[in-house]
């Protein structure tokens, strides 16, 4: 456990750089380098629990991470404990590292299967002057179009997300299907594009658009910690290619009540990123050909699907993981030589590893 590992060790703000314990809460770490007006610009879906310890390790983005990326993309320096009680040192304190090979970006991701991370090293950035959000509501195909009309009018919004009638009044923003748009940054920019942001999803017809007027940071945190707050539901997410994923919304609307009752969903429109919630099921067969059925059509679109909450007869009968690709081979050798032992999450590598 890295429940102690709790200090920040190091904020430089003139470069950019913090250093802290794998234990740390994340939200304490934003709060204690937000004194220098920076921050660290990933979103984990997050309800308040996560570790920057496990924000690297699982390597997970939230709805912003179209336009800020991944935690991968921000770990310059780490330690890490190996199985036979080693410690290691991976990257740098220096934003310029570039010598050998980036080991960072192996242990981020790899869900603790490889060594556990004990210390990270981050690159930071300032903060934002404003962030502005749109919320608009409509019908689906409405909200898409005008969703879509924003990546080619040379906007850049910092996230896109189109929610279900459901689940938008799960986080109490609406009752119909509901478009949320976010910009940051100064403040003559925010402004600019929120303007034309509002006019071009207007343009899509059959749409109410207004700018938010209530509580924006809190909005977007229910948004992260939504499904994390639904831990007894089935919830699985998908990835697919951004353009393909008015397609895979299409398979996913013509789910029925007998394999994902109370079904909502979330969706980034510029990443193709797809989150899928639903009341576990009384026959748990019907959500498993279900599952199947959206595995096989992410996969017909480039992407995959996995599988992040399900009773555990569902579990048994459908891989949470899915396919591992080519790239099994070459994971099982870095499994092989990190972790001879299988120490570290045995069962949790791909392949039962």
């Amino acid at each position: 456990s890295t429940n102690r590992m709790t200090r920040i060790l190091k904020h430089e703000p003139a470069d950019l750089v913090a250093s802290a314990e794998a234990g740390v809460p994340f939200a304490d770490f934003q709060n204690q380098i937000a004194r220098a007006r920076q921050w660290l610009p990933i979103d984990p879906p997050d309800d308040g629990r996560a570790t920057l310890g496990g924000v690297v390790a699982t390597g997970l983005g939230g709805v912003e991470a179209s336009s800020l990326g991944r935690p991968r993309a921000f770990v310059i320096g780490m330690h890490v404990i190996l199985s036979d009680g080693r410690s290691i040192k991976a990257g740098g304190n220096v934003v310029k590292n570039v010598a050998g090979y980036d080991l960072c970006k192996l242990f981020t991701g790899s869900y603790g299967t490889l060594g556990l991370i004990t210390e990270v090293t981050f690159k930071l950035r300032p903060m934002p002057e404003q962030t502005r959000t749109i919320i608009a509501f409509g019908s689906f195909d409405s909200l898409l179009a005008g969703a879509r009309s924003l990546l080619t009018a040379h906007l850049f919004p910092q996230a896109i997300e189109i929610l279900s009638p459901r689940f938008a009044a799960h986080l109490q923003a609406g009752k119909d299907h509901t478009l949320l748009i976010k910009f940051a940054g100064s403040s003559q920019s925010v402004v600019h594009q929120t303007s034309q942001a509002l006019t071009a999803v207007r343009k899509a017809g059959n749409v109410t658009c207004s700018t938010f007027a209530g509580d924006e940071e809190a909005l977007w945190q229910a948004l992260a910690a939504g499904p994390l707050r639904l831990k007894d539901h089935l919830i699985s997410r998908a990835n697919v290619l951004p353009t393909m994923l008015p397609q895979f919304l299409g398979e996913l609307l013509q789910l029925d009540d007998a394999s994902h009752p109370q079904l909502m969903w979330h969706a980034g429109v510029a990443d193709g990123r797809v989150r899928v919630i639903a009341k576990s099921p009384v026959y748990y067969r019907e959500a498993v050909r279900a599952l199947e059925r959206l595995r096989t059509k992410a996969e017909a679109l480039g992407g995959s699907l996995i599988v992040e909450s399900a009773p555990p007869e569902i579990k048994t009968e459908f891989d949470s993981w899915g396919g591992t690709g080519t790239s099994f081979g070459l994971m099982k050798r870095v499994k092989q030589q990190l972790d001879p032992t299988n120490t570290f999450s045995p069962g949790r590598f791909v392949g039962g590893i």
